[in-house]
């Protein structure tokens, strides 16, 4: 038989052929590993505006609703007009628009801006009567004080009445005497002014309701009433008064006492 033909001889050399575009399995391709993380900072700041932009809107929300309570407080005190009131009112009403108007779909940051800048527009223009309302806030809690503090005025003035003109109390119950003519005509001319005023801002509300040209309110708290300072300068003279006075009615009794268990 013919000899069988030996076969080819194999190489031993391989050949390494790059692979592009592959990674091993359960890997992650770098740049998409990198796209990943971009998308994932730019969700979380996203969502951080988003809550931005929810509380700015909340903020503004809140104000409304405050000054809308404010301001039927009796004209927040006599500090604004009618007609003023009835601007006031159309502001917060076209901002509680924005507010359930504003696009969804809006951009966070833009929609802060909007809401920050109603909010600001709403201060700037209430700034004004809203520094008169807490002047005259201050002013009738310093008239409440003061007529508490004349009523235990009056009540001392009675108690050292029987020995008025003894030497111990006799300047002092004068000056009493003087101070309490004035606190009840400061209190008095007050109370007057402050009535004065709601009068005549409901009646100026119902002429612009009917339509009619409002002729403008009073001053707050009248023309002859007392100023804030003026009221706190009587109570202060009031409680110093009353104060030495109950204390010398208080030794005097005491001293009397132990006389009489002598």
């Amino acid at each position: 038989q013919p000899a069988t033909a030996a076969a080819p001889a194999r190489s031993s050399i391989r050949r390494v052929v790059p692979v592009t575009g592959w990674q091993a399995p359960g890997t992650v391709d770098p740049a998409m590993q990198q796209q990943l993380a971009d998308e994932e900072v730019r969700m979380s700041m996203h969502d951080a505006t988003t809550r931005e932009a929810g509380a700015a809107r909340n903020l503004l929300e809140g104000y409304i609703y405050e000054m809308r309570q404010k301001c039927g407080e009796d004209f927040m005190l006599g500090a604004m007009s009618a007609q003023d009131r009835r601007t006031f009112a159309g502001m917060l009403e076209e901002a509680m628009r924005l507010v359930g108007d504003q696009d969804p779909d809006a951009e966070p940051l833009q929609s802060i801006a909007v809401y920050q800048q109603k909010l600001a527009d709403l201060k700037r223009w209430i700034a004004p009567i809203e520094k008169r309302y807490m002047d005259e806030t201050e002013r009738r809690k310093v008239l409440g004080q003061l007529r508490e503090t004349l009523l235990a005025a009056k009540r001392i003035q009675n108690k050292v009445h029987p020995y008025a003109s003894e030497g111990a109390f006799k300047d002092d119950v004068a000056a009493l005497r003087d101070v309490i003519a004035r606190a009840d005509v400061a209190v008095g001319a007050a109370q007057a002014g402050i009535e004065a005023r709601l009068t005549q801002l409901r009646s100026d509300d119902a002429q612009i309701e009917a339509g009619q040209p409002s002729p403008g309110s009073p001053a707050l708290g009248g023309p002859a009433s007392a100023t804030t300072a003026d009221l706190q300068t009587i109570l202060q003279t009031l409680q110093r008064l009353v104060e030495g006075l109950t204390e010398r009615h208080k030794s005097r009794s005491e001293s009397r006492t132990r006389c009489a268990l002598m």
